[in-house]
């Protein structure tokens, strides 16, 4: 995240499913409490800067009107719009982010990986933080079954408080397994038959509410910042598609 703004060749700041009537998106299905805006989305001193803030804002998502609470933002690497051109997605390889994000009730950021088909579940969830929940950091990956969603969530309690500082991490997504990581040290490993096999694009965002964390309250922060130094995949050449740059 070099220079002084977001490269719009590898990222874009909204969800695949937003229409182009609409100026920024949410995850509506989570009931979240932030509307993402490309002007909580910055450049600074080498690392993304994502800031939510208490700043209630009136919409119209999905040709409904609705007030969110809180503006937030996102990076992802996928479409961005229902029509956009997919920026960059992959299938298989190593995938890592070295992130800082603060705590307070309400706060959710994550690291992720989402069908570029937008045909949900599949998803890899590299890293999820619960803002209540300093010390656990959440590691799950989503499947379907005749039609019906499964998951599997690792809860891992390493640290006393992740957000104290930066921390590094990596989700190895390879056929027939998946590994997590926090700071190099593998910390889970998943094998079976559910595995996805799709092309993924990789979001990073800060919501804020919804039905993981429960909502924001008045003990919440009224701005919280997350930092990204870099995002990095590797891939094996048998794995990185020509028409795709291997490494965002």
């Amino acid at each position: 995240f070099n220079g002084t703004a977001l490269n719009g060749s590898n990222w874009t700041t909204c969800y695949d499913w937003r229409l182009s009537t609409e100026t920024g998106c949410t995850n509506a299905g989570n009931f979240e409490q932030e509307w993402y805006t490309s002007s909580q989305v910055q450049v600074q001193d080498g690392d993304l800067v994502i800031t939510a803030a208490k700043k209630p804002i009136d919409v119209s998502i999905q040709k409904q009107a609705k007030t969110f609470d809180y503006q937030s933002g996102m990076i992802n690497s996928g479409r961005g719009s229902t029509n956009g051109s997919v920026r960059w997605a992959g299938t298989y390889g190593y995938y890592e982010a070295r992130i800082e994000f603060q705590k307070g009730q309400g706060i959710w950021p994550a690291f992720w990986l989402l069908p570029v088909n937008k045909e949900w579940p599949p998803e890899i969830d590299a890293m999820e933080f619960i803002g209540s929940k300093p010390n656990q950091i959440l590691q799950t990956v989503h499947w379907q079954t005749n039609g019906i969603p499964q998951k599997s969530v690792a809860v891992i309690s390493g640290e006393p408080d992740y957000s104290s500082g930066w921390h590094t991490y990596g989700v190895d997504w390879e056929p027939g397994h998946i590994n997590w990581y926090i700071d190099g040290k593998e910390t889970r490993s998943y094998t079976g038959p559910n595995i996805p096999d799709t092309p993924m694009e990789i979001i990073i965002n800060l919501a804020v509410g919804g039905l993981l964390p429960g909502n924001a309250d008045d003990t919440t922060p009224s701005t919280n910042e997350l930092r990204v130094d870099y995002v990095r995949v590797y891939q094996a050449p048998s794995q990185a598609r020509p028409d795709r740059k291997s490494v965002v």
